[in-house]
This record gives C-alpha cells, structure tokens and sequence, in this order.
C-alpha cells in the first residue's frame, strides 16, 4: 500500500453534495458520540454509506474528531506511518473491539445492529 493511500485513512472526506441524507443515523451518533473518549466503530459492505455517514457526524459533531479507516491488512503500513509495532496496532484495534465486547470486526457490525446503529 502507498503512503498517498495510507494518508486517505487518516483524513475526514469532505461531505458530498449529492448525499443520501440519514439523518436518523446522524441524530444516534450525535447522541451518545459526544463524550470524550468515545469510539466509534461501523463495519458493513462496501458501498453502504459508512464513510458518508460518519463524514456527515464530524461534521456536526462540536469538538475533535481523530479518523482512522482500517481494512485487515493495514495494521503494518498504518504502524510505519504512526511508528508503531504492527502488533501494537493490532492490539490497539483489539482493545477498541473489547471495549465493546466483541472479538472481531464481525461481530462488531452484528453488535451494531443489535443497538439499532446500522
């Protein structure tokens, strides 16, 4: 993977004029993302509007925003760029998934749809 296209991973994408609006999924966002600390995690199909939505929630959401867009086998470019360990950014992604009691991006999005968050 490049550097150019690592750097896409690291960045909130401007919103896009032609945007299917969801504004009940912004408002849950905007409820409970919000506390310092707070980490949100959306996993689904390619082409479902994640990036959208949560490009949309930055946008509104008052305070910082840190945006961090894995895919399986980033972990070793994503540790080069932030100089990390591979392994430590496998463990951080690890920590992330357990904080929401899951082992896996999977059951992430099962988790997500349970609490009626996609």
């Amino acid at each position: 993977m490049s550097v150019s296209l690592l750097s896409t991973k690291l960045y909130i994408p401007p919103l896009r004029a032609h945007a299917i609006a969801r504004p009940r999924l912004t408002k849950k966002l905007l409820s409970g993302g919000h506390r310092p600390g707070t980490i949100i995690l959306i996993s689904g199909p390619a082409g479902f509007g994640k990036t959208t939505l949560l490009s949309e929630f930055a946008n509104e959401i008052k305070g910082s925003v840190a945006w961090v867009s894995l895919d399986e086998g980033d972990n070793g470019e994503i540790g080069n760029k932030l100089g990390l360990s591979e392994g430590t950014v496998k463990n951080y992604v690890t920590s992330m998934l357990q904080k929401i009691g899951v082992r896996d991006r999977t059951q992430a999005a099962l988790r997500g749809r349970e609490l009626g968050l996609i």
